[in-house]
């Protein structure tokens, strides 16, 4: 069973800018792992999983209505500031990532729900729960550190 209620793979997501991407790399280097990095165009921190199927796949109307509650969600928040200062291992599933520790992050957070109710609005649920992160690189390594300054 899909985890929403569509059967698309087609996610929404937050895409850092060059500094950050640049902040990433700075930091990364000072882990000294000798992992490989992800490519940098698939940084992202994704906001809202919509499915399991290929996104060239979705019908029209379906992009059509997630593009018209992201435009309405976007347009109802100001900009906002992401801070990432931690970088922890995922078991389940073998990830590194960057993630919030001390951060608050609250606007995100707010965005986020006002993007998941505007979805809401147009007919598409959503996962409630949100744990917002950075996907580095996926391979073998344990790894739960604080970074400072934090990554922006």
């Amino acid at each position: 069973m899909s985890r929403s209620n569509l059967d698309y793979a087609y996610f929404i997501a937050l895409l850092p800018d060059a500094a950050a991407k640049q902040q990433i790399h700075e930091h990364y280097e000072k882990l000294g792992l000798n992992l490989r990095l992800r490519p940098d165009d698939v940084f992202h921190i994704t906001l809202n999983d919509l499915g399991d199927r290929q996104p060239f796949e979705l019908p029209l109307h379906i992009t059509e209505t997630v593009d018209r509650a992201c435009r309405h969600a976007a347009a109802a928040t100001a900009p906002f500031h992401v801070a990432l200062d931690r970088v922890l291992s995922f078991k389940h599933n073998r990830a590194l990532a960057l993630m919030p520790k001390l951060a608050p992050n609250s606007e995100l957070k707010a965005f986020r729900r006002t993007l998941r109710l505007k979805l809401l609005d147009h007919g598409v649920s959503t996962p409630s729960s949100f744990n917002p992160h950075l996907t580095l690189l996926y391979g073998d390594h344990r790894l739960d550190k604080s970074i400072s300054p934090s990554i922006s």
